[in-house]
């Protein structure tokens, strides 16, 4: 590896990120922020019906007379023809059940609003816990879910307040400058495009504060904590101001009208839970971890192995003389009768070799 990469590697802040990077993929942070994403999706049917609710109860209750609008309304689109009554009668039955709606779409939306942020709270633990396999602490049931209920409101209001105050900076800022009167001063128009910055940024530093100190398993450090919290601020506030653009290129097409706002929400979730989850991940790693040499690093030469006693023989000493003795005096005996032996063979034939000679 060139020199000049270990020496990036080697600055601290630089060693932090690619610890941060090192846990978020090891600690599966992309499938935690889709699982993340689709319980939002999943979270937002409830959502619609309560919609749907209010704007019966509204209708039907406190404004009788703009229902009386849309019901002319329908029956001037559907002239001579029975389709527009029957249009109207669904209307008017599914308006007018609002209370029921309410209180079913209530329900749904604690239980799938709940086990969202259950879920999230799970996945931002899973980053900051020393070790992934410890088991994730709870408390009592009831309780969990009465606090991921107030979780979830305090989260709701403050995405909604932002992405309120990216609007008037963005899609709305033209209307406001029209009713204010001041559309052709540059002065005001920077006054509005500038003006809820600061706001969005507040709101979204309260939110990631609020939210890691709710589901954090241990306490995090205040200086990282702060750091943490402000850089969620900034992407969210980010991702907001860009989504809200994106949204705005899609009214000039019929087709992008349609599945566009779809796209790019679910195109939110999944970047504003990747956010979370990497800044949980950044608080987890602030302090680098022990290094682990390997054994076989450097190796030590052992010292030699010493008998606590010296070794008992296993013959003594004066019989190994003995039998050391008879074994040379045996081996010359042999010798010596083997040398005898041979030399008489040899004279033996050697003798009858000459009588042979002298007899021809």
């Amino acid at each position: 590896m060139p020199q000049w990469i270990e020496n990036l590697k080697a600055k601290p802040w630089i060693a932090h990120l690619l610890r941060m990077q090192e846990r978020f993929t090891a600690r599966l942070g992309n499938q935690f922020a889709a699982a993340v994403t689709y319980f939002s999706v999943l979270s937002l049917v409830p959502v619609l019906l309560f919609a749907f609710s209010m704007l019966g109860m509204v209708l039907t209750v406190f404004r009788p007379d703009l229902l009386d609008w849309i019901r002319q309304l329908i029956t001037d689109q559907f002239q001579n023809n029975p389709i527009g009554n029957q249009l109207v009668a669904v209307m008017e039955r599914a308006l007018s059940s609002w209370a029921t709606t309410t209180v079913i779409s209530l329900g749904i939306f604690a239980w799938s609003g709940a086990s969202w942020m259950a879920n999230l709270k799970s996945a931002i633990r899973a980053q900051m816990r020393a070790d992934l396999g410890d088991p994730e602490k709870k408390g009592n049931i009831a309780a969990e879910t009465l606090l991921n209920l107030g979780t979830l409101l305090v989260v709701l209001v403050s995405v909604l307040l932002m992405f309120a105050l990216a609007s008037v900076a963005t899609t709305f800022s033209e209307l406001i400058l029209g009713w204010l009167g001041v559309a052709d001063s540059y002065l005001a128009r920077a006054a509005v495009y500038a003006a809820p910055v600061p706001v969005s940024l507040a709101v979204g530093f309260g939110l990631f504060a609020f939210l890691y100190a709710a589901a954090a398993p241990r306490r995090i450090p205040t200086r990282h904590w702060l750091i943490g919290s402000a850089l969620g601020s900034v992407g969210l506030a980010v991702l907001q101001y860009g989504a809200t653009l994106i949204w705005g290129t899609f009214s000039g097409n019929a087709a992008a009208s349609i599945f566009g706002p779809i796209i790019v929400l679910m195109l939110f979730f999944n970047i504003f839970a990747t956010l979370i989850l990497y800044l949980a991940a950044w608080m987890a790693t602030a302090q680098a971890g022990p290094v682990v040499r390997s054994p076989l690093a450097a190796d030590v030469v052992d010292a030699p192995a010493e008998f606590a006693e010296p070794p008992v023989p296993m013959v003594r000493e004066a019989v190994a003389q003995k039998a050391m003795k008879v074994g040379m005096g045996t081996g010359y005996v042999i010798g010596a009768a083997t040398g005898v032996g041979i030399g008489a063979v040899v004279a033996a034939v050697v003798g009858w070799f000459s009588r042979a000679v002298r007899k021809k």
